[in-house]
Order: structure tokens, then sequence, then C-alpha cells
């Protein structure tokens, strides 16, 4: 081709800026600054070709790149905005795809205007990518939220634009596992094998790493196939070891195989834990077994194959082995032994895997490549710490696990796995903070982790930042990996605390987290929630139970002693109950509000619960307190004394939404107070919440001007949140926003494009632990009475019904509120049992309440006696 000859291909663009460039230089001076961007230019070119990327162009802090498909350029700027971070360098990036015209190195055309104006509308650390990247990406895994419509300088018709708020793991691509299986099934040794491949990707390193592979094109999400059909089960069995160390040892070899085989040609290891479990209760704490057992081990595991390793020292080397059985028989397929190094231990490993591999498919396949130091470490140090934490951790010995962590990643600050192992034993020990950190600081490094490992790093996540993305990923985890207890776990605990928000029933919960105990019961955390699920049904004999079990797994701990006391607060005889009230006078009041707030939670301790806090809030007076007693007395229809003088320290965004909702629901209503309350404010993220029923309100008495101010300050402060980087906060307030301003369409009379705004900020106006729980519950009534409206009963009942296992955070009380009017849908639908007890709960909760309310309360009362009498007639 000539230097002049051009032709035109369809690419993808991206365009880089550094944010406040102009402000840096200044600030660092010249010499700084150029040592700056010359670093800064080093990050941006490793990204572009590392993910096979042509760096077209660059001016200043700019550049302009092609890629071949549009998930390449995304992972590009994300990994370029990660590896900018430590120099406190942020960056905007936009791209778009379409027909280019290249000539020589450079390329022109509409497409590169576009993908520049897309950058130029994108915020700092910001993503932004046209409709056409984002039709292209679609079913790729990528999470994207919609910033709506923009017209783009120069470029005709208005573009609607999209931020790119995360990106899938790395799997093999669809289809090549299915081409691969088919080929394989046809020549694999024998038809017990063959029957057993479920899929037969060859992964390029360690099973689970995210592989990179050229982008085609296709989703990077886990196959359909694979989330309804698990792979054939591996156990790897503890090994026989005469090391110095011989329980870390055992285990650590174990853990070390387990994770080398689990995903390669269609296996699937056997969570460790699991198989430990199923050992203590086939063998015991006996080092050893005999064959017959250890085979019989495997098989409650629901494991195909077995493998019964064992690890001899010959001086300063040590010899590797492992016997592969098939379990339904007990055949022998074969034996694999290595000699080396002790110093060697991670290639070691490796070669042992491949040697397992040739037998399990065959000695006419080629192997998969296996690389362990690719998603642990490649240092000895740091993998033997962290052995040593896997070891504490499966005992619940979460401080010297911690430890143990920590010397691995001070060792090896690269380690993935040990940073995601340290965040999930200090989750365990109340370290939120500590969590938080060490869970993103996994995030970052998410490539070097293994792929079951990285689904759940990413719903770990999802569930800190209070999200619902993580509920999709942990049911695909459990029909993937069901035997691996943190799924289940991490499941019901999602549920656990989000589980209105999702419209999951409490029930739920408690399913996953007793699936996760049957698959390991001594790991005492998994039954901390359903202790607390136990006296929120007021189920003596099932909280018994759970206290004693819990008792003998963690006897003395700060969670022991609790339960203890709050069955005597709750449950207690004639002579504990007073000694365990006299108890909770020498306490502080922190501990009175987690008693409280986990365990007195049914209708019937609520006054319990009220007398603790109240007794707790005079001696030692605490905000918290505060706030939950408002929280209790509200709960109980004693509405002036939760808003009075005296609960000073309850939140603006508390007292807007408790006196909006008991408003529109006709249960309370004081001029005074809701014009105070439900004013407009100043904007602010601690007024998010205020500004947003004081809009709702507006809405209802049709201050469509206010109405609209409101929901532009919420939408204004999300932007500001998002251009500080705060994505979560963004995503909490757009959703908002558009609920206000679906509310606010059907108050003028559209309830059709009510509906849709509603339902679709109800699934992202969520949150764990701050009042944007208040918001999302708001919005399910509204979307109960739309539904009831427009005839839609069943699904009325659905959102008014929703209701969490938990009740950590202070909050109206919207379940108790929406009570009669569940009464009522289910009398419509013909269930008067289920209308009967809606009232009654309603009746006796409210038994106490303001004078004022008390007419609500008789209603009730009759209309519970009502349907009662119905039924006696009936019977």
């Amino acid at each position: 081709m000539s230097r002049t000859e051009a032709h035109r291909s369809v690419t993808t663009v991206m365009f880089t800026d550094v944010v406040g460039s102009t402000q840096q230089a200044a600030a660092l001076g010249d010499h700084a600054w150029a040592l700056l961007l010359r670093r800064h230019n080093e990050v941006i070119r490793r990204e572009i070709a590392r993910f096979h990327g042509r760096e077209v162009n660059t001016a200043g802090d700019a550049f302009l790149a092609t890629f071949p498909g549009p998930e390449s350029a995304i992972r590009a700027a994300f990994a370029a905005r990660e590896g900018l971070r430590p120099l406190g360098v942020r960056i905007r990036v936009g791209i778009h795809a379409g027909e280019v015209e290249v000539e020589d190195d450079s390329v022109g055309g509409i497409a590169v205007h576009i993908a520049a104006r897309v950058m130029a509308a994108a915020g700092a650390d910001e993503v932004l990518v046209s409709s056409t990247v984002r039709d292209l990406a679609t079913g790729g895994g990528f999470g994207f939220e919609d910033r709506g419509v923009h017209p783009l300088r120069g470029v005709p018709g208005e573009w609607r634009l999209f931020a790119v708020t995360s990106a899938p793991v790395r799997l093999p691509v669809p289809g090549w596992t299915a081409r691969l299986r088919e080929r394989w099934s046809a020549r694999l040794p024998g038809p017990a094998i063959a029957a057993g491949i479920f899929g037969a990707a060859l992964l390029f390193g360690l099973t689970g790493l995210f592989i990179v592979v050229k982008d085609q094109g296709r989703t990077f999400s886990p196959p359909p196939v694979a989330a309804s059909s698990p792979g054939v089960g591996i156990a790897v069995l503890p090994f026989a070891a005469d090391a110095e160390d011989a329980q870390v040892a055992r285990e650590g070899l174990m853990d070390l195989l387990a994770t080398n085989l689990d995903g390669v040609g269609g296996f699937r290891a056997i969570d460790s834990r699991t198989t430990l479990a199923r050992w203590r209760e086939r063998v015991g704490d006996r080092p050893s077994a005999a064959l017959g057992a250890m085979l019989d081990v495997a098989d409650r595991t629901g494991a195909r194959y077995a493998l019964v390793g064992q690890s001899v020292s010959l001086g300063r080397d040590v010899r590797l082995s492992a016997e592969i059985y098939d379990v339904p028989s007990g055949g022998r397929l074969g034996r694999a032994s290595v000699d080396g190094s002790s110093s060697e231990l991670i290639p070691l490993v490796d070669r042992l895997t491949v040697q397992v591999l040739r037998i399990l498919l065959g000695d006419d396949q080629d192997p998969p490549r296996v690389s362990l130091a690719a998603v642990t470490t490649d240092t000895l140090e740091a993998l033997t710490a962290f052995l040593e934490g896997e070891a504490g951790l499966r005992r619940s010995e979460f401080e010297d696990a911690i430890a143990a962590y920590r010397r691995a990643v001070t060792a090896d600050s690269s380690f993935a796995l040990a940073w995601y192992r340290l965040g999930t034993a200090s989750a365990w020990v109340e370290d939120a903070q500590g969590a938080a950190s060490y869970l993103e600081r996994a995030a970052r490094m998410a490539e070097r982790l293994p792929r079951r490992e990285a689904l759940f790093l990413r719903a770990d996540l999802a569930l800190e930042r209070g999200t619902l993305d993580g509920i999709p990923l942990l049911r695909e985890a459990v029909k993937r990996y069901p035997d691996t207890p943190a799924a289940w776990s991490l499941l019901g605990e999602t549920y656990f605390h989000l589980g209105a928000q999702a419209l999951v029933p409490p029930e739920a919960s408690e399913d996953a987290l007793l699936r996760a105990i049957r698959l390991d019961p001594r790991f005492a955390p998994f039954h901390l929630h359903l202790v607390e699920m136990a006296f929120g049904a007021d189920d003596s004999a099932r909280a018994s139970e759970r206290v004693r079990t819990f008792g003998r797994l963690a006897p003395g701990s700060a969670d022991d002693l609790d339960n203890r006391l709050a069955f005597s607060l709750a449950f207690g005889d004639s002579a504990a109950r007073p000694a365990a009230t006299a108890a909770v006078d020498t306490i502080p009041s922190s501990r009175l509000l987690f008693l409280a707030r986990s365990y007195l939670r049914h209708p019937r301790m609520l006054p319990l619960a009220e007398q603790l806090l109240a007794s707790g809030a005079a001696r030692d007076p605490n905000p918290q307190v505060q706030a939950y007693l408002a929280s209790v007395r509200l709960e109980r229809g004693r509405v002036r004394q939760a808003l009075g003088a005296g609960e000073g320290d309850v939140s603006p965004g508390f007292r807007a939404a408790s006196v909006y909702t008991l408003w529109q629901a006709g249960l309370w209503s004081d001029e005074r107070v809701l014009e105070r309350e439900l004013r407009l404010r100043g904007s602010g993220a601690e007024e998010e919440i205020a500004i947003f029923y004081a809009g709702a309100y507006a809405a209802d008495r049709e201050r469509w001007p206010d109405h609209a101010t409101a929901v532009s300050a919420i939408r204004r402060d999300a932007e500001t949140a998002l251009s500080a980087g705060d994505s979560t906060a963004w995503r909490f307030g757009d959703a908002a926003a558009n609920a206000l301003e679906g509310y606010g369409a059907w108050r003028r009379g559209d309830a059709e494009a009510a509906i849709g705004r509603l339902e679709a900020a109800q699934r992202r106006a969520t949150g764990f632990g701050d009042e944007r729980g208040l918001v999302n519950a708001t919005i399910r009534i509204w979307l109960g009475g739309l539904c009831q409206q427009t005839g839609d009963l069943r699904k009325a009942v659905r959102y008014l019904g929703s209701r969490s296992a938990e009740h950590y955070q202070p909050a109206p009380p919207f379940e108790t509120i929406a009570l009669p009017r569940l009464g009522a849908l289910y009398e419509e639908l013909g269930e008067p049992e289920n209308a009967r007890r809606s009232y009654a709960t309603f009746a006796r909760l409210w038994a106490a309440a303001d004078p004022e309310v008390q007419p609500a309360v008789r209603e009730a009362l009759r209309s519970a006696s009502r349907l009662a009498d119905r039924g006696t007639e009936e019977t």
C-alpha cells in the first residue's frame, strides 16, 4: 500500500486524558511534572499493548488508541486507571466503536470524533462509552450505568452514554469449551471418565485463573451449561505427611492440589473445608485412615474421584505422591509421583497436578499447563504463612489466621488470595474498616485470583457496598460449586442483610446458611445468624438448641456469652430472667444496643428491648442507642416519644422517613411536624435522605417546583460523588432521583410510566448498613400501591410483604405500617388466615400506640376478630 492509500475498517477507538493536569503541573513544577507524565505514559502504553491495542497518537497527557473489540478496550481502560491510582493520577476515558479511515499509522473519521467527545463528557476516573459500545459488549459481564442523552459537539444528533462500572471475570470463551468437550468425549480412555466430563476447557494457567485469551468479541461470563452442571468432583484427601508441622502439611498440600485441579478439563475440586468435615465425621481427628474409609469420605462429598496423597521427606528433598481412585467402583486409576527440593514446593505441586491430569484424561491427551504461582505466590515464605492462615481460619481461630495472612502479604504484597482471606478473617472479628480495605486491595489484583475465589470476592464487595449485584453471582456459584460452604454462607449472609430489598423471604437466608452448616458443621460463625433468626421467630426450642450448638463450637466467646444472656432475657424462667436483667445493668449501652437489635426483635420482645435501651441511654448517653430506641418506639406506635425533643440524636433522614411514611399510610398526622421535617433543605450527602422525602411530600401536595428541586438536588449530589470516584453513591443517588420522578408521574396520573421507573430504581437504590434502606422500603411501598391500583394483587403483596431477616439499622416501622394494607389484600385474594394474621399482628404491635393511632388499632382488631369468627363458622 502506498503512503497515500487509505482504507476503511470497523474498529474500537479509545481516548484517555489526565484530569486536572494543568493544576498538577503548576503544583509540582516542570521537572516533577515531566517525571510524573513519563510514568503515566509508561502505564498507558503498557496496558494498550497488554490488551492488543495500537497506540495511534499522543499529545501532552492524552492518548488515542485503537483495539480489535470493545471488551479489550474497556479492560485496557480499567487496567490503566488502576495502574495510575498509586501515582495520584486520575484519568477520564472515552470509547466508541465504528468505521474509521486508516492511512499509514493514523486513523480518522466520525468515529474518532465521537470517541473524543465521549471522553470529554467523562468524569474523573470514569470510563464512558457510547451506546454502540454498550450494545456490542452486552452479555460480556460488564456493568453499565446509564448516563443519559448528551449532545456531542460537532457530531450530529444526541448520543446516549454509559459509564462502565465493573468488569467480568476472565473465563474461557463460550462455545470453545463445547467444541473441546465434543472432541475429548470421543477420545477419552473409557466410558467411566467420558460420561463424567462436563466441560473440557484447557485453562492456560492454574485452575480458576482469570484466563487472558485474545478477545473474540464473545462473552467471558460463565457459559450457561456451567451454571446448571457442576463439573465432575474430585476430592483431594488430607495428605499423609512426615513433616515437622504435619497438620499444616496435610491440609496445605490438599489445599494446593485442589486449587490446581479445580476447573481444569471440566473437573471440580471439592472444597477442602467440606472434605475435612466429612473426614472428621468418618475418621475423627486421626491423621490417617484405611483406604476404604478414605474412599467413603470422598463418596460423602459427592466426588467421582479421590486423590490419596503422601508427602515423604528425603533429606533436603521431598517426594509428593498421589493415588487416584474411581470412587463408585473403588478401582485404582493410577499413581503420580514427583521428587524435588522442599524449597521448590510450588513447581512440585504443578508437576504432580500435570501427572494427575494425565491419568484422568489419558496418555493420548496433552494435559493443560498449570501454574500455582499465577494465582497464589512464587514466594515460599508467603505460601507457608498463607497455609497456616487457612488452617487457622477453618478452626475459627481468627486472630491466629489474621496474623498468618499478614505475614503472607508482607512477604509478597501481590498475593491477592492472601489479601482476600485477610479481609474475610477480619470481617469475622468485626474489623469492618480493615476488612473492606483488604477486599479492595484483593480486587485490584483480581486477575491473580482463582476463578471461584474471584467470583466470591465480587459478591463480597457487592454486599459491602450494599448493592444486589452479588445475588445473581452467588446463585450461579452455588450451582457451580454446590460443595463449597463459603458460597452458601455468603448467599445466606447477603439474603440476611439485603433480602427485603431483593424481595427474597427470610427463609431463603436460613436455608442457605443451613446448607453451609451441613457442609462444614464446625465453623462457628455460620451459626450466628441462625441463632438470631430463632429469636426473631420467638421459637424458644429452636433458639435453645442453636445457642447450645454455638456454645459447643465457641465456648466462652463473646458471642456465646451474648447468646446465653439474650436467651435468659427473652425466654428465661422466673429464676433466670431476674438475674439476666440485673446483669444488663452492669454492661455498657453499646452492648445493650447489640442485644436489642440482634436478638430482641420479635413483637413480644419489643417492650423489653425498649426498657433495656432506655435504661442504658439514661446512664450512658450514646447517639446510636438513642436512634435505635426511637426505632423501637416507632415500631410500637409511640410516635410522639420517638420523635420528641429527647431523641435529638435521630438523623434528619430518619425523622423525615418516619413522619412521611406514617402520614402517607394515614396513621398519624401533625401538620406542624410534617412541614418542619419535610421541608426542602440544603444539599449534601448527609441531607440526601431527607431531601428525598421532602420531594415525595412535595409531589403529594402537588408542589411541583419543589419536587423538581429535590430531584435536581439529589442528582447533582450524585454527580458530585461520581466525580470524587464514589460510583456506589452515584448509583444510589441516580436511582433515588429516578424514583422520585417515577413517583411524581404516578401522582400526575401516569401509572404506566411510574411503574417502570420505580421498578428499575428499586433494584438500584439499595443500601446495607446505612439509611439508604429506608428509601428502598418507601419505593417498595409505592410499588405495592401501584400494583394494587393496576389490579396485580399478588405482586402488590410481594412488595408490601417483603421483609428482612436482620434489623440492625434504625428504621421506621415499614413492615408494621404495611400490615393493614396487606390484610386487605389477602382478603381480596381469598386468603382469610393470612389476612387475620396481618391484622392481629398490627394490633398487637401497636397496642400501646399513641391515642391518635388507636382508631387504626381498633379497626385492625375488629377485622381480625371478624375473620376469626368466620373461620370458626366455616369449621
